[in-house]
C-alpha cells in the first residue's frame, strides 16, 4: 500500500505553476482507463476528478475503487468492434457485432436501426477528433439502441458514463486532447488477440471441452449423481489506488 501525495487533477492552473506536463497526463489518463477497459477487463467505473491525483514525474494515481465494472473478454472483443466500426463510420458493422452479442430481438426493424444509426455517424462526419466526445456518442448509440429493444449489456453503459465523465477531465488539462486517436491501438490490439489463430484454436479447444463437460453432466444425472450442491467461492479485492508511471 502507498500513501497517494499529489494535486487533484482538477487544479490545473497549480499543475501549470509546477511545471506539469499537461499533454503527457492526458495520455496517461487514457491509457489508464484502456488498458482497465480492453486489456484488465476491471475498471474503475467513478472516475470523477476527485478521485484522480497527479505525483511529482507526471504520475497520475486514481484512488477510491468503491464502485468497478467488469467486462468479460468476449465483452472487450464486442467494445472493441463498436470502438473500430464507429470510428469507420460503419452502420453495418455496428448491427453485426450487436448481432454477435445476441442482443437483437427476432422482430427488431433491422433496415429502421440502420437508418438511425446512419443518421448518427452523419451527424458526426464533419466533427474533428479532437471535438470528438467518444463517451456521448456511444450513449447516443445506446439510445438508439433502447428506441429498437436492443438490450445493451449493464457494464458497457457504465463504461461508457465512466469514459464520458473521464473525457470532461482529459479535455480540461489538455484541450487538444483526442480520445479517439487514444483508444485505436487498443482496439486494433484486442481484435489481433482474437482472431490470432492461436486463440481461435484455443477457443475451439474450449468449447469442445465444454461440449463434453455438458453432456457428461446430462449423462451422471440420469446415472443418479448430483453435482449441483458444490459451493463456489469468492473473493473481492480492495484496492487503495492504482499508479500509472509509464508514457
Amino acid at each position: 500500500m502507498e500513501r497517494i501525495t499529489g494535486i487533484k487533477i482538477s487544479k490545473i492552473d497549480l499543475l501549470k505553476e509546477k511545471g506539469y506536463d499537461l499533454k503527457l497526463i492526458a495520455n496517461r489518463l487514457a491509457d489508464a482507463m484502456f488498458q482497465q477497459v480492453l486489456d484488465d477487463g476491471f475498471f474503475h467505473a467513478d472516475p470523477h476528478a476527485g478521485n484522480i491525483f497527479v505525483m511529482p514525474g507526471n504520475v497520475v494515481s486514481l484512488i477510491d475503487f468503491g464502485m468497478m465494472g467488469r467486462l468479460s473478454e468476449d465483452m472487450r472483443h464486442y467494445f472493441a468492434a463498436l470502438l473500430i466500426h464507429l470510428q469507420r463510420g460503419s452502420p453495418k458493422g455496428i448491427i453485426k457485432t450487436f448481432s454477435d452479442m445476441d442482443i437483437l430481438e427476432d422482430d427488431t426493424d433491422m433496415h429502421a436501426l440502420h437508418k438511425d444509426l446512419e443518421n448518427l455517424i452523419a451527424k458526426y462526419y464533419d466533427v474533428s477528433l479532437i471535438q470528438y466526445s467518444l463517451g456521448q456518442v456511444i450513449l447516443e448509440i445506446f439510445m438508439i439502441a433502447y428506441k429498437h429493444r436492443v438490450k445493451i449489456p449493464n457494464d458497457i453503459t457504465m463504461l461508457a458514463k465512466a469514459i464520458l465523465t473521464l473525457e470532461d477531465i482529459m479535455h480540461q488539462v489538455d484541450p487538444e486532447f483526442s480520445i479517439m486517436k487514444a483508444v485505436e491501438p487498443y482496439g486494433k490490439k484486442i481484435l489481433k488477440k482474437r482472431y490470432n489463430p492461436k486463440t481461435i484454436a484455443a477457443t475451439a479447444w474450449d468449447k469442445l471441452i465444454e461440449n463434453a463437460e455438458i453432456v457428461g453432466g446430462v449423462t451422471q444425472k440420469y446415472s443418479g449423481y448430483d453435482h449441483d450442491n458444490q459451493k463456489k467461492a469468492g473473493c473481492d479485492s480492495i484496492f487503495m489506488s492504482v499508479i500509472y508511471r509509464h508514457s
